[in-house]
């Protein structure tokens, strides 16, 4: 009976353990992505067609900038509109030959909008606008792109490597995000390999199975251990080589004890595959075996390059984005091995 209810917090941490991380490591990507691409405009009630505001609200010295008030289509042209009331191309030279010109300065600027879409307006954005709105951070987006706090233009980092997974957290609000989910994802892996070994220490007592090995439980506790420290000091910089080395030695342990742990694991199941028949499904197991060898052979491939190549820094980004959500697949295969059965 105990190594049931063990075999079933298995498959609730073992889904947890796998949804958690992406959701923490994506929110924190999609907020990059909205910070960075999402553009704050001169306050100056923009229209969909025509546009004219006075140039003192567009670049004087009393001009407001905002979020909400944006162009919702693309500008496709601008002009100045002198005192005399002559419109100019709105060029570096005018502005600068007219801008202080007392007999005919400018007094307006003119924007003709075109049918496209700006996708760096809020407005066309709406569950981007609604939590914006809600939480009142329209003054901390204001804030981050005036003191252009790191972030950047991207489309999709899986693809094109355009930003890292630590870049994309170590940013408010993000780091509110991003610490407190790594570290509940790390207890819940804890949870996962503890009850893995409680299953085992059960058949045991049964006298079901010989004496198992325990590495994959420890394997699995220190890859606990040194995702927590990643996410710590996660954004806490120091000008130290030592501090970076150390950082560097972390999220590689990370690698090694958890990539260590799903393969010592997934060998003591495929060792006792027989006595736990009942328990899990052997095609799943199967599946996870082949999963297991792969992510061996795709961390080998990817130490080498990294360590005796010269890789780009778009490719080693998209080495990490896909690297760490496929790691998570060994959960939702964990998830899907073990039956369900009632207590």
């Amino acid at each position: 009976m105990k190594e049931q209810i063990a075999a079933q917090k298995i498959r609730l941490f073992a889904i947890l353990s796998f949804v958690m991380p992406l959701i923490a490591i994506n929110l924190c990507l999609l907020i990059f992505y909205y910070l960075g691409n999402i553009k704050v405009y001169e306050s100056i009630d923009w229209k969909d067609n025509i546009t004219v505001g006075n140039f003192d609200q567009y670049l004087g010295d009393s001009g407001k900038t905002s979020l909400f008030d944006c162009p919702k289509y693309e500008i496709s042209s601008s002009s100045f509109i002198l005192s005399n009331g002559k419109k100019i191309e709105n060029t570096r030279t005018n502005l600068d030959k007219y801008k202080t010109n007392l007999s005919t300065s400018i007094k307006k600027i003119e924007f003709i909008h075109s049918k496209e879409i700006n996708k760096k307006c809020i407005k066309n954005y709406f569950l981007a606008k609604s939590l914006v709105k809600y939480f009142n951070l329209e003054p901390s987006f204001i804030n981050l792109q005036e003191t252009n706090s790191g972030f950047s233009p991207i489309s999709n980092p899986y693809f094109y490597g355009e930003v890292s997974i630590s870049r994309t957290a170590r940013y408010f609000p993000a780091t509110l995000i991003f610490k407190p989910l790594i570290i509940l994802s790390a207890l819940l892996l804890f949870l996962y390999w503890l009850n893995n070994f409680k299953f085992f220490s059960f058949l045991k007592e049964k006298g079901k199975l010989d004496n198992f090995s325990k590495g994959f439980f420890y394997l699995g506790i220190l890859s606990c251990i040194f995702l927590i420290l990643h996410s710590i000091f996660l954004g806490v910089n120091f000008e130290s080589k030592l501090y970076n080395q150390f950082r560097k030695f972390v999220i590689t342990a990370f690698i090694f004890s958890e990539v260590g742990a799903q393969i010592y694991l997934t060998i003591t199941l495929n060792k006792f595959k027989l006595v736990l028949s009942e328990y899990i499904k052997s095609f799943i197991l199967n599946l996870k075996i082949l999963f297991v060898f792969t992510v061996f052979i795709i961390t080998i491939i990817s130490l080498y390059v990294l360590a005796f190549k010269d890789p780009s820094t778009s490719f080693k980004n998209i080495l990490e984005w896909n690297y760490f959500a496929a790691l998570l697949i060994y959960y939702l295969l964990s998830r899907m091995m073990w039956r369900k059965k009632k207590l």
